[in-house]
């Protein structure tokens, strides 16, 4: 007699969101890694507004659009509540404004989200907003599970709610897509012979100031700002200004590439052999996973999460806050050739966080059928 398959769990995926300029582009939309990786697993329920209510690209705020985040958020809550009487709900960002209707509304909804970062880390942008920890509190309080992509993060949260488990905010890894991102890149572009790229936004947080330092420190080295706006920016304007300034002189090592899609990014990323990184704040980082997809060398601190990401690599990480350290390793990296072995923690760390989805895919699973 053959198998009877059992049904999938039927599984509500509110996404993130799409900005051209940001990860939710791959991640979030109808085709995204999150529907592609999660569709295996469950009977994906996908929750969205209709297209016309959202603009692709980010008018007010740097990270999320602080005034569309909210409305797309509201309307799926909205679509939700009239389409459904309970059931599990993944949410594709902790933050998620109206969902405090779904308890209020008295049904059994099982509530699972992706916490990135939040007012736990101090280098946050929520960090500014003093009634944000009511919110998380009420979350927390609230949901079934909570993802992070770092066990630092997950025990920064562990400390703020000491009544919380391991359980509960489960450690899983930076949701990623290996394949889609190798097989993404645009081939008829030729960048210029790039060696060191830099992929942050120009923000405080991500100390663009000490990359510029390091671009004067080595005038021999070119370097590479990728940004996907049609100018540099960001709230660190000294920064911007400096690299502006840089980037108009004569003779410079600097070249900005700006308005590129992620295609062209990720042609200049295969172009070139280095890929640095100088933030305070970046739990894994998409910007090292899409590097190592596209076999460029990470140039990274070895500070905060990094010390975690790298602790079988190290050699990889320069000393933070020290821009002599940073351009010897550049200098290092630039020089070395490095063999399948010795790339080998590199792969290690690509292939974990490619395993993210299936491990949030697990948890609900199982909570699904213990509940």
């Amino acid at each position: 007699m053959a198998d009877i398959k059992k049904p999938l769990p039927e599984l509500f995926h509110l996404p993130l969101e799409s900005y051209t300029t940001r990860y939710t582009e791959l991640m979030s939309g109808p085709e995204g890694w999150s529907a592609k990786r999660l569709a295996p697993h469950f009977d994906l329920n996908r929750i969205e507004p209709d297209d016309k209510t959202h603009v692709a690209v980010i008018q007010n705020g740097r990270v999320l659009d602080s005034v569309n985040r909210p409305l797309w958020a509201l309307e799926q809550i909205k679509i939700l509540l009239r389409e459904s009487d309970g059931g599990a709900v993944f949410l594709e960002d902790f933050f998620h404004p109206g969902v405090e209707s779904l308890m209020y509304s008295g049904r059994q909804y099982n509530l699972y989200s992706f916490c990135w970062a939040q007012s736990f880390d101090r280098f946050d942008f929520t960090r500014e907003m003093p009634w944000m920890r009511s919110y998380e509190a009420m979350m927390l309080s609230s949901a079934r599970k909570t993802f992070v992509a770092s066990p630092i993060l997950q025990d920064l949260i562990l400390c703020a709610f000491p009544s919380l488990t391991e359980r509960e905010i489960p450690y899983v890894g930076l949701p990623f897509d290996v394949k889609a991102v190798r097989s993404l890149f645009d081939p008829e572009m030729e960048p210029e012979p790039i060696q060191v790229v830099f992929s942050s936004r120009f923000d405080k947080e991500k100390q663009p100031n000490f990359f510029l330092d390091v671009v004067e420190m080595m005038p021999d080295v070119k370097f590479a700002i990728c940004t996907g706006h049609t100018e540099l920016k960001g709230n660190d304007y000294g920064a911007v200004a400096r690299a502006n300034a840089l980037l108009d002189r004569a003779k410079n090592n600097l070249t900005l590439y700006k308005g590129v899609t992620k295609a062209e990014y990720y042609s200049v990323l295969k172009n070139a052999k280095v890929q640095f990184n100088c933030s305070l704040q970046d739990w894994v980082s998409f910007t090292l996973l899409e590097s190592l997809t596209h076999g460029c060398l990470p140039c990274y601190p070895l500070y905060r999460d990094f010390a975690h990401v790298f602790a079988k690599c190290s050699h990889f990480c320069y000393d933070p806050f020290v821009q002599e350290s940073a351009c010897s390793h550049i200098a290092f990296l630039l020089e070395s050739e490095h063999t399948a072995a010795d790339r080998k923690p590199l792969q290690d760390i690509l292939d974990f966080h490619d395993g993210t989805y299936d491990r949030i895919a697990e948890h609900i699973r199982i909570d699904i059928a213990n509940t």
